[in-house]
C-alpha cells in the first residue's frame, strides 16, 4: 500500500498512516511478546495434544514469518491442515517444516517490510527543510533537494510528431 499514500497531494493530505510494526527479534520485550502471542495461538489449535510451539519452535517460526503474527498464523493455519489431514495428535516439527514458506519468498516480505518501515520513518531535519522551501528559512543545497516530477529516464510529457519524417531532399521510391 505503500505507493498509493501519495498518489496525489490531494490523497497524501486526507489519508493517515497506521503501521501495525512486526515484532523485531533485537528487542527483548518483542521476543517477549511474540513468544506470548504464540502461545496464545498454540493453545487455541484443536488437535490432541497441544504443540510446544513457543517452547520449542519460536525461532524458527519467528525466522519464517518476519515478526508478522498474520503470517505466523498463515503458516500455523497450514501446518495444521497437513496435521489434520494425516491425523496427527499434534503438529509436530515435520508439520511446520513442510508449509514454512520458502527463504526466498521469506527474504522479498522481509525487504518489503524493511523499505515499507524505512518510507514511515520521518527523517531528520525534515521540519527545516520544509521552512526553507517555504521561505522561512534560508535553503542549504541539502535542503532544496526535491523529489523529480517524474522518473529518471522516463519520457517527457507532450506530442510526439506524427506521419513520416521530413526527408533532407531525398525522394522516396513509392511501390
Amino acid at each position: 500500500m505503500r505507493r498509493f499514500r501519495t498518489v496525489t497531494p490531494q490523497l497524501a493530505g486526507r489519508s493517515i498512516d497506521v503501521h501495525f510494526p512486526r515484532y523485531d527479534a533485537m528487542k527483548q520485550e518483542d521476543r517477549e511478546e511474540f513468544r506470548s502471542v504464540l502461545w496464545a495461538l498454540q493453545r487455541q489449535l484443536p488437535v490432541d495434544e497441544e504443540p510446544l510451539l513457543a517452547e520449542h519452535h519460536w525461532e524458527m517460526l519467528y525466522a519464517r514469518s518476519i515478526g508478522c503474527i498474520g503470517l505466523l498464523k498463515l503458516h500455523l493455519i497450514r501446518a495444521l491442515a497437513l496435521a489434520l489431514a494425516e491425523r496427527a495428535k499434534t503438529i509436530t516439527e515435520a508439520h511446520l517444516r513442510a508449509t514454512a514458506p520458502l527463504e526466498d519468498r521469506v527474504k522479498e516480505m522481509l525487504n518489503a517490510a524493511l523499505l515499507g518501515e524505512e518510507d514511515l520513518a520521518e527523517p531528520e531535519g525534515a521540519d527545516e527543510r520544509l521552512l526553507g522551501l517555504l521561505g522561512l528559512r534560508e535553503i542549504t543545497r541539502e535542503s532544496a533537494i526535491l523529489a523529480p516530477s517524474h522518473k529518471p529516464g522516463g519520457r517527457a510529457p507532450g506530442r510526439d510528431p506524427i506521419g513520416p519524417e521530413p526527408d533532407e531532399g531525398r525522394e522516396r521510391a513509392v511501390g
